[in-house]
């Protein structure tokens, strides 16, 4: 069998909740690394966190990311700052 290692995604801020969520769903992760234009990661988001916000009455369907995250939200650490254009859910290693 081939090990996999996953990697967390990482997505742009500006994607919706809705998207966001059915990502998460398909890549069975708890959260996701979000990247700003700039391709610079600006925090993290969980499925807790944006399924409350999907419930408040704040939300609508056009809700972007960058509308959630709080301005404190931590930021992980290399090797994960890397750029979001180059990202892969799924690594295969022989």
């Amino acid at each position: 069998m081939t090990p996999v290692r996953m990697l967390q995604p990482r997505v742009l801020d500006d994607m919706t909740i809705e998207v966001a969520l059915s990502l998460m769903d398909s890549a069975r992760v708890e959260y996701l690394l979000l990247c700003d234009g700039d391709d610079q990661t600006t925090g993290a988001v969980t499925r807790t966190r944006l399924t409350a916000f999907r419930d408040s009455s704040a939300y609508t369907d056009r809700t972007r990311l960058r509308e959630v995250l709080h301005p404190q939200s931590p930021v992980p650490s290399p090797p994960w700052e890397a750029s979001c254009a180059v990202s892969s859910p799924v690594t295969r290693s022989t």
